[in-house]
């Protein structure tokens, strides 16, 4: 099955001479429908940890899913040996973050690598017992798995702070891509939310945010 999933398929690709890609531009080409927006330009991410102006820009410029993928590390000293990619997910229970752990399985099935799905819960709470809720959320990320036939790994860690435990796993389980599905916050800028922003800032994996 692997075998198959990782077979090359015809990819359609269209180079415009431009002088600056804009929203605008964005804007005029997602007009013949395109249902994801991948965006992999640099610099990705600002002093801060938030998302760059102008990749900003481009991405309320389109209207649907947007993927922005952070090369760190081996990835961007050599992006063509993204193989056997060792992917973390943290999955909430969410419509988005569901939909990263998607993107995170597709991509570990293609690359013939593995997949890690964690969930972060209060201290409290994994103090007595898994909740109901945390075993149904660790259940569907691996029938979620079993679908695309690829193994999923679950995990639990116990902290206050999302990204605090987020960083850890990362560190502790060597993973060396993390895709998040995030959805964005509403204010002046566009920003993901904390956990997104601390682990763009604090982070040296590659880094997919999957924002729906």
């Amino acid at each position: 099955m692997h075998g198959k999933a990782a077979a090359a398929t015809p990819v359609d690709i269209t180079t415009r001479p431009q002088l600056e890609l804009t929203g605008q531009a964005i804007a005029e080409e997602a007009k013949k429908g395109y249902d994801l927006l991948l965006i992999g330009l640099e610099p990705a991410v600002a002093a801060d940890g938030e998302i760059d102006a102008k990749i900003a820009g481009i991405a309320v410029a389109f209207d649907g899913p947007i993927g922005i993928a952070v090369a760190r590390g081996a990835h961007r000293r050599d992006p063509a040996a993204a193989s056997h990619l060792d992917i973390l997910a943290p999955i909430t229970g969410t419509g988005h973050s569901r939909r990263g752990a998607e993107i995170a399985v597709a991509l570990a099935r293609a690359s013939l690598g593995r997949v890690t799905m964690l969930h972060v819960t209060s201290r409290e709470r994994l103090s007595w017992r898994t909740g109901a809720n945390e075993a149904a959320i660790l259940r569907d990320a691996v029938d979620l798995g079993d679908q695309f036939g690829v193994p999923v790994r679950t995990a639990i860690r116990a902290h206050a702070d999302a990204d605090e435990a987020i960083l850890r796993q990362l560190k502790d389980g060597k993973h060396d891509l993390i895709v998040i599905g995030v959805s964005p916050r509403p204010g002046a800028t566009l920003s993901y939310g904390r956990a997104a922003a601390a682990i763009l800032h604090r982070s040296n994996r590659s880094v997919l945010l999957v924002a729906s």
